[in-house]
């Protein structure tokens, strides 16, 4: 119905390296486990890779965000590592998690094509 509802980007986009981070927030909680997130991130995945050419999309999380972490590994990102005690939320130190994807494996996922991409040199 044209209602915001959150928001979602790509970020320190790296040309050369053909990389960029990920940034999403669905912002009232009466939108969250409707699909929203996910849907959003595999389109704006599918404009990274095909469009822009990006070889790998990152993003950074926090260990108590389970919610998110199953979203993510739901549209294809994989844990990468743990920054320990990275962030001090809510009265205590947590670790943030950080996850990418790679086109090749977004692709065998959710199918490859979508124009754009030129070579991969």
């Amino acid at each position: 119905d044209g209602e915001h509802i959150g928001g979602i980007n790509l970020h320190q986009i790296d040309a050369e390296s053909r990389n960029a981070g990920l940034g999403i927030i669905i912002g009232g909680k009466a939108y969250w486990d409707q699909g929203y997130g996910s849907d959003a991130i595999v389109t704006l995945l599918r404009f990274g890779f095909h469009e822009m050419n990006l070889n790998r999309v990152w993003l950074h999380v926090y260990d108590f965000n389970e919610r998110a972490q199953a979203c993510y590994k739901k549209v294809g990102f994989v844990v990468e590592g743990t920054l320990r005690e990275n962030s001090y939320r809510e009265g205590r130190y947590v670790d943030t998690i950080a996850m990418g994807i790679l086109r090749d494996e977004f692709e065998a996922l959710h199918g490859g094509g979508g124009g754009g991409g030129g070579s991969d040199a």
